[in-house]
């Protein structure tokens, strides 16, 4: 088709383009896009792919979760948000990506920290979309001076007039804002794998023919392991069913996460106002999350308004009794209790 060429006036200024018909689209394709942007052009899509690729077979709560997120959005006047946390390899992805295949809606994949006026009128002008956020805190991650997540809350409120699902993931949940997480009316769901669920254990070993028992000494072993992929699964599966061995046969050499490691949990006591002397423990968890990279405890807070606390393992400690210990700064002081769930099935494991 023969190319077509129109005059816009802005102003005084008159542009030329020239273009094909055909290239020209009312509506964005439901298909994935990256957005970019440049000096020259501001922003603009890059097409990535039709639709994410999946496995033919799905296991444990994906399709559930997909059909909920979905039946939510298409309730709502003003979008979802959906966050889920977690280790690498335990389901985020997928069911991210299920849910983009699902919408049939046009996918906008944002890897770059954009803010600003004309960041959010390049997202209004798209009109209903998905905007996936992949490693959500690490690519708006904390500066300094300035704080990258509050800067889009209004895509997350929906406060704008196009109707749109916002999906987020993230490994390190520490990274993600206060403001994002409780915020049920701004993110409606937050899915957390601390791990591959266990219902995806029990069925993939099924399908692939495993004894009662051996499916039963993987459960074990994924309860007691830091962390527990559907790599490391699958790689457990091959093995017993390769050389018709059990478990602790071939654990101590196989190469997958955990087989060295005890998880240990750490509870909280009690935990007080270092200045009031006050007893604030009935605002906090009790289960504390432990950053190993930081050495550090976090004593997550039940009510919006309330701030979690860190404590530093070296910088903060003040004494310790058995597996009770006391950690403080200048403004709180706290009491944890360390649990090591240890597994004398598999005694190979350093604790």
């Amino acid at each position: 088709m023969q190319s077509k060429i129109k005059f816009i006036q802005n102003g005084n200024t008159v542009s030329v383009i020239e273009f094909n018909e055909e290239q020209v689209k009312d509506t964005l394709g439901s298909k994935v896009y990256m957005l970019c942007y440049s000096q020259a052009e501001g922003y603009y899509l890059t097409y990535v792919k039709d639709k994410f690729e999946l496995p033919s077979k799905l296991y444990g709560s994906t399709e559930k979760r997909t059909k909920r997120i979905l039946q939510s959005f298409e309730a709502s006047s003003k979008g979802v948000g959906v966050l889920c946390t977690g280790d690498k390899g335990s389901g985020k992805s997928l069911l991210m990506s299920k849910v983009c295949n699902d919408s049939g809606l046009p996918v906008i994949l944002i890897n770059s920290p954009y803010v600003g006026s004309q960041f959010e009128l390049f997202i209004n002008r798209l009109g209903s979309v998905v905007l996936f956020f992949d490693e959500f805190g690490k690519t708006y991650k904390q500066q300094e001076d300035a704080n990258p997540q509050e800067s889009i809350l209004s895509l997350l409120d929906g406060s704008t007039s196009a109707k749109r699902l916002v999906l987020m993931t993230e490994n390190e949940l520490h990274l993600i804002n206060d403001f994002i997480l409780g915020r049920g009316g701004r993110v409606r769901y937050h899915f957390e794998y601390n791990k591959l669920e266990e219902e995806v254990t029990t069925q993939y070993c099924a399908e692939r023919g495993c004894s009662t028992k051996f499916i039963e000494d993987v459960i074990d072993f994924s309860r007691k392991s830091l962390h527990f992929s559907f790599d490391t699964l699958v790689t457990l599966v091959n093995e017993h069913k390769e050389y018709s061995e059990d478990l602790d046969e071939f654990l101590p050499f196989i190469n997958v996460d955990g087989r060295d490691k005890c998880k240990v949990v750490y509870n909280l006591i009690k935990i007080v106002d270092a200045k009031t002397k006050e007893d604030i423990t009935s605002n906090y968890t009790s289960q504390v999350e432990y950053r190993d990279w930081e050495d550090a405890l976090i004593v997550r807070a039940l009510k919006n308004g309330d701030n979690n606390h860190w404590f530093n393992l070296y910088d903060d400690f003040v004494s310790r009794e058995g597996n009770e210990f006391v950690l403080g700064n200048e403004n709180y002081m706290a009491m944890f209790v360390e649990v090591k769930l240890s597994n004398k099935k598999f005694d190979h494991r350093a604790f």
